[in-house]
Parts: C-alpha cells; sequence; structure tokens
C-alpha cells in the first residue's frame, strides 16, 4: 500500500490499471499464527479482503484521475506447460475467485471513479490450450499481448466515457 502511494504521487496518471487475484483467493492468516482461513467460508476474512481492497483504491484515487480494476480470471494452479495437474489445488476453485470478483464490485460500486473490466470474461472466452496462460495463472509474453490490444481500447473507452475526455492517452507502465 505505501509503494503504490509513493509511485502514485510521484507519477500521477489519468489510469491506474490494477491486476489481482491468484494470491487473494490462497488461504490466509489474519494473524501471526492464526488459522488459516478460506475466502468465502469466513466472514472475518471476507471483511479484510474488502477493508484492503478500499484503502488501495483510495491510495490511488488521491493521486490518479481513475482507477480499472481488472476482474481476475479463474487459475488453476500447478499446470504446467498448459497440463492440468493430478489433482486440483483448492485455491483453484471458481468460487473462490468468484467470490474475489464479486468483492471487487462491491468496492468498485462505491466510487464513479473505479471501473472494472472484465478481464475474467475475455479469458473465459479465448481457448487456454495452454498457449494462453500455460501455468494456469500467468499469460506468456505472445497472450500478454493479445491481451493488450483489447484492453487498450477497452481502457480508452472507459475512460472517455467516465470524463467525456477524448484527447490521446500516453499509456506507461510502472
Amino acid at each position: 500500500l505505501d509503494e503504490w502511494r509513493t509511485t502514485s504521487a510521484e507519477n500521477p496518471a489519468d489510469i491506474a490499471v490494477v491486476q489481482l487475484g491468484p494470491w487473494e483467493v490462497v488461504d490466509q492468516q489474519l494473524e501471526t499464527d492464526g488459522e488459516f482461513l478460506t475466502i468465502g467460508e469466513d466472514p472475518d476474512l471476507d471483511a479484510a479482503i474488502e477493508d484492503n481492497l478500499d484503502l488501495a483504491i483510495d491510495a490511488l484515487l488521491a493521486d490518479n484521475g481513475m482507477v480499472v480494476i481488472l476482474s481476475p480470471p479463474d487459475v488453476e494452479y500447478g499446470r504446467s506447460d498448459g497440463r492440468s495437474p493430478d489433482e486440483a489445488f483448492p485455491e483453484s476453485d471458481p468460487a473462490r475467485m468468484e467470490r474475489f470478483r464479486e468483492m471487487i464490485e462491491a468496492v468498485a460500486a462505491t466510487d464513479e471513479r473505479v471501473v472494472v473490466v472484465d478481464l475474467a470474461d475475455w479469458v473465459r472466452n479465448h481457448p487456454d490450450d495452454g498457449s494462453l496462460r500455460p501455468d494456469g495463472v500467468h499469460f506468456t509474453n505472445d497472450s500478454a499481448e493479445e491481451v493488450a490490444v483489447w484492453l487498450g481500447p477497452t481502457l480508452v473507452e472507459r475512460y472517455t466515457a467516465l470524463t467525456g475526455r477524448t484527447e490521446s492517452l500516453v499509456i506507461e507502465q510502472s
């Protein structure tokens, strides 16, 4: 959170894009040496995740005109070279990621400057034959370019809808 605040203050932008997901659906502890809790099964963990999302979005909105959160696609932990593991990891349960997407939508609904772009839907509509996300989580360089071809114009469209501004945007990565 501190890094996000510092980076945003030093490099304010029209649009801050956030991609989260895989780590948010693994079992987590709220306290050191505490019990591991599962998203969607423990209200205290769900509340903590939403609170952290809220803090992160507020930090980004302090210096950026708009925050876009990419809805995370389902993951398949343990996939290797496009092949599924012999036994599914609990973190690969689509219900976990669906619950996280619900939290993102709830947080985004609190401020019109926060927009959710449905990366999960984009992934669902593209065959994942192992070349899209060979490890079940990360895009390859080639598939990331394919996502960018869709995402760039989508960001401009959402920004224009929010602000009414149509001048050229400069895209930078940090």
